[in-house]
């Protein structure tokens, strides 16, 4: 076997014990020839593994022709000083490139200790995974130094995105549970996020942004857990300790810089935490909440609280800075409930607010 034993199955999973282990995966899951084969194993840490002295490699299941569909189980060991590469090989025809220790992910990773660091150019980095879909990623500890210098093409927002997380880049329909980013993320273009870049259908819950985190965006969407959270996305029991600091970018917030059609419940920006920037649409849990995506009946910010000073430029509110509701979701309903912002609120321009800076609707009721 090339690695330290099992045979790839949940009962007998393929053991990993040492860097050799790692590469091997690493080669294994991005060669056309044995991709299929061992990108569907079940894997098993059994030691903490030391790469400060190892080569840069690059991600497991690199891409979206090869993603990683199996299993990986850290069993709470970790991985330290792991250095994703940049990536030599160009992208085929239909064929995406993603960065982190598992470029595209449509399994499961649970229980990992992971220190790495990264500059991508790709759309879509985080420490754990670039991409997930219909993926699960449980208790997993990441820290490091991650950065996306990606200027890309998504979702009608031109040469500008980035989607980097401290925990994933992209998500899907994942579950996203009981994780940790204590790293510094740095992104040049949109969406960045402690936990998550971007994510579409996704349950975010009991995931903590450190009070070592700093969060550092230049352009939009930008939260402590989420910079955007779409599709019907719910994040729940969320921390934040860390420090949130936007360079001229808009769309703001302690827990999200976006929020639509999906919910923020139970979540905290705590005394520690601290949020900067001189953008609009600044809020201490949502920068902007904005119903303007069918699926979700309700949408909702509850039982939600903010301890820091919140400052912004146009737009800032102690839970929400804007909150608006299309005109063609009148069938849909959103709400801010029991919620409770303790600090001061201050915006260099219009619309300050100790709830929410601004609130416009279109024939709906919040």
């Amino acid at each position: 076997t090339v690695f330290h034993g099992g045979n790839g199955t949940a009962q007998d999973p393929y053991l990993i014990s040492t860097s050799s282990d790692l590469r091997n995966l690493s080669q294994l899951s991005n060669d056309p020839q044995t991709a299929s084969e061992y990108n569907t194993k079940y894997y098993r840490q059994t030691r903490d593994i030391d790469l400060t002295a190892s080569n840069e490699q690059y991600p497991i299941g690199w891409s979206s022709k090869m993603p990683f569909e199996g299993k990986y189980d850290g069993c709470n060991h970790s991985i330290n000083g792991l250095r994703i590469a940049s990536f030599s090989p160009s992208a085929q025809a239909g064929e995406t490139l993603y960065c982190g220790m598992f470029g595209m992910l449509t399994g499961e990773v649970c229980n990992l200790r992971l220190n790495l660091s990264f500059q991508s150019s790709t759309l879509s980095s985080g420490a754990v995974a670039g991409y997930a879909k219909n993926a699960k990623i449980i208790s997993c500890e990441t820290g490091g130094n991650l950065s996306s210098t990606a200027l890309d093409t998504f979702d009608g927002y031109s040469d500008t995105v980035s989607n980097i997380g401290g925990i994933v880049g992209l998500s899907e329909g994942c579950t996203i549970e009981k994780c940790t980013f204590s790293g510094t993320a740095v992104a040049e273009g949109y969406s960045l996020g402690g936990i998550v870049g971007h994510c579409i259908g996704t349950l975010v819950s009991k995931c903590t942004l450190s009070e070592n985190a700093t969060i550092d965006g230049k352009k939009p969407f930008v939260g402590g857990i989420a910079g955007r959270a779409r599709g019907c996305s719910s994040l729940e029991d969320c921390l934040v300790n860390g420090r949130i600091g936007v360079y001229n970018g808009n769309y703001v917030g302690g827990i999200a810089g976006q929020l639509t059609a999906g919910n923020a419940k139970n979540c905290v920006l705590s005394k520690s935490a601290s949020l900067s920037t001189n953008g609009n649409h600044t809020g201490g849990i949502i920068g902007a909440f904005q119903l303007n995506e069918a699926g979700c009946k309700e949408s909702v910010i509850e039982n939600c609280t903010v301890y820091p000073k919140i400052f912004g430029g146009q737009n800032v509110g102690g839970i929400c800075g804007y909150m608006s509701v299309s005109d063609k979701f009148t069938d849909c309903t959103m709400a801010i409930r029991n919620c409770v912002s303790y600090g001061n609120v201050s915006a260099t321009s219009y619309y300050a607010g100790g709830i929410a800076g601004q609130m416009t609707t279109y024939g709906v009721t919040c």
